[in-house]
């Protein structure tokens, strides 16, 4: 989906993403209640609206009851909308936005970054993948998006390694993967 997935401060051209329950705060941008005030979005786990308006584009994404399965739905759900539409950089916040839920969403972007189609050949087709950057203002929930982010690394190397081929993947290859890992 991403050729990267990072975390930034912050950029003025953020597309405003604004994880929702059902209750839009009064504080929210106009937009984001737009958004989240149209037909056919019931804050459901992984439901997505948008709305442009005058503060920019915003994107609502429904997590239902909150539980961590439906925050990695939602994360997972954002993550390929916004591939969809080739946002590069996203202002995270919403309802009971915490360090969990936060970890939760960016370990999603992280593993729907990995490229299976590493090792196709010549026969394998190139596709375009996009950078996008995850923002928050709360320094604490930046550092859970880092962490996140850090996890799906470590899966998307597992899941690279299983899937090397036997003629690249020998021992001094292993050997050297985890010489590097280490490091």
């Amino acid at each position: 989906m991403f050729s990267s997935v990072r975390v930034s401060k912050p950029y003025k051209k953020s597309v405003s993403v604004f994880f929702s329950s059902g209750k839009i705060p009064r504080s929210a941008h106009k937009s984001v209640t737009v958004a989240a005030k149209r037909p056919g979005f019931e804050s459901a786990p992984g439901d997505i609206s948008e709305s442009y308006g005058v503060e920019g584009h915003a994107i609502v994404v429904g997590i239902g009851e909150g539980t961590m399965q439906d925050w990695r739905l939602a994360g997972s759900s954002l993550a390929r909308f916004i591939a969809k539409i080739g946002a590069s950089s996203l202002s995270l916040e919403g309802d009971n936005f915490n360090e969990d839920s936060a970890q939760a969403v960016a370990e999603q972007f992280g593993l729907l970054s990995w490229n299976p189609v590493l090792f196709r050949g010549s026969a394998g087709k190139t596709i375009k993948r996009g950078a996008v950057s995850l923002q928050s203002k709360n320094a604490t929930i930046e550092k859970a998006l880092k962490k996140g982010l850090v996890l799906a690394e470590c899966t998307n190397l597992c899941r690279t390694l299983v899937q090397t081929p036997p003629n690249i993947a020998t021992p001094a290859f292993m050997a050297t993967a985890a010489t590097k890992l280490a490091k």
